[in-house]
């Protein structure tokens, strides 16, 4: 059997097909794409949704003070007390300062050298009272007392404190020399041949004692402890002396050095010019208070105090003193009242005679209050309402809650309600 031959497509209807097909396949992408498409949601579909979403802040229900005056008052910082080191006049009243050891700015402690005056070093020394004499061994007094309080202070001392210059006193002087790196100052002639004279006595006492026998031993025996006696007061008057011109008083266990002396000054040649200025204590400011602003005052009070010129520089700062009602008249006010001193809690920034003004709360009308942000008010019908959020409920939808707005002050609406409590949490913003 003779195969049928099979008729052979023209071109036109081959290219046909094709394109039936290619149309049925791209038919195909489409409505496989369109159904992806419903399964995966567009970003610019979210920002939509997402614009009509009401977003809103959240503020907590407070009791705040209010209904209280603000009073500015001005003063002038005193950064502490200044006080000159003069130091006394030596031989020929010559004061050449011939070496300083500190520079301005520098913070000098109590035992600590400052500088060295025609050849004399000078050590500032803390203590309740100037020294009015220079000491040797057996002298007492409460000079000496307060000598010795200051030395064991210093870990110098380890003695007694009996107001007795003996030999332990004398050794924390020695050390306080030795720790400056300084020779010892020099012990008078006077107490050293005092020591050789009674050296020579006890010896003479003793060859006598041993050629005279037994038969007067009770009188020798005296003479000896006699002249070891003697010797022994000689040589406690010939310990370490403190020489007057060494040493400085300063009121304070601490300064900072405000000017010094150059070094080759000639102190005695200008009456006026100190070897140093020294500023100790705390950084304060005096304000004249009325009687009535004085009155809810009291020591230990906090208060801001502010840069004249610079409102954005604050410090804070407390009551330390209150003075007597006075009269006269002050720098700024010109009024009767009180001087009122704060001290800073923090000094950094602070120039000494700097105007700063001082907030002060006049408490006289001062009630305390439920409040909350101003933002947080909505109006229904003329009457005031806030939208507190539920607690502990799983539903956070705000509720409507009216409240009685007594007062506005500072950004804040002071209220009363019977359904707001302090500690609410209430929605600030959107409606």
């Amino acid at each position: 059997m003779l195969a049928r031959n099979k008729p052979k497509l023209s071109f036109s209807e081959s290219r046909s097909r094709w394109i039936i097909v290619w149309l049925l396949v791209c038919i195909a992408v489409l409505v496989v794409v369109y159904f992806l498409g419903t399964l995966i949601g567009s970003p610019w579909e979210k920002a939509i949704e997402n614009s009509k979403v009401q977003l809103y802040s959240t503020a907590i229900v407070e009791e705040r003070e209010y209904g209280h005056e603000t009073e500015s008052l001005r003063g002038k910082v005193k950064l502490g007390n200044e006080y000159s080191v003069t130091p006394t006049a030596h031989a020929e009243n010559k004061t050449i300062v011939n070496a300083v050891l500190k520079k301005k700015g520098d913070t000098i402690r109590s035992g600590e050298l400052i500088a060295k005056v025609s050849g004399q070093p000078l050590f500032l020394l803390h203590l309740d009272f100037p020294l009015y004499r220079s000491l040797q061994g057996g002298d007492q007094g409460d000079d000496v007392l307060e000598i010795q309080r200051e030395l064991k202070r210093l870990g110098l001392y380890q003695g007694p404190i009996d107001g007795h210059y003996g030999p332990s006193t004398a050794e924390s002087v020695k050390k306080l020399y030795q720790r400056a790196g300084l020779s010892l100052p020099i012990v008078s002639d006077e107490a050293l041949m005092a020591v050789e004279a009674a050296q020579d006595e006890l010896e003479e006492a003793r060859r006598t004692d041993s050629i005279s026998g037994s038969g007067e031993g009770d009188s020798h025996e005296r003479k000896v402890e006699r002249a070891q006696k003697n010797l022994q007061n000689a040589r406690m008057k010939a310990v370490t002396p403190i020489k007057l011109e060494h040493f400085w008083v300063m009121p304070t266990k601490t300064a900072t050095i405000v000017s010094l002396a150059r070094k080759g000054t000639d102190l005695a040649a200008s009456e006026e010019k100190p070897l140093a200025v020294l500023r100790s204590g705390e950084a304060q400011v005096t304000v004249r208070v009325d009687t009535a602003g004085a009155v809810d005052l009291k020591k230990g009070t906090k208060a801001d105090a502010k840069q004249a010129t610079d409102a954005q520089m604050s410090w804070p700062v407390s009551v330390v003193s209150i003075g007597d009602f006075t009269t006269q008249p002050d720098e700024y006010s010109g009024l009767p009242g009180r001087d009122i001193t704060f001290t800073f809690e923090e000094s950094d920034g602070l120039e000494n005679e700097a105007e700063v003004s001082i907030e002060i709360k006049n408490k006289n009308n001062e009630r305390k209050g439920l409040a909350v942000p101003l933002t947080a008010l909505r109006e229904e019908n003329d009457r005031t309402y806030v939208m507190k959020l539920p607690g502990n409920s799983s539903d956070k939808t705000p509720a409507k809650e009216f409240i009685t707005v007594s007062e506005i002050n500072d950004g804040y609406a002071y209220f009363s309600s019977s359904s707001v409590q302090s500690g609410d949490v209430i929605q600030v913003g959107a409606e």
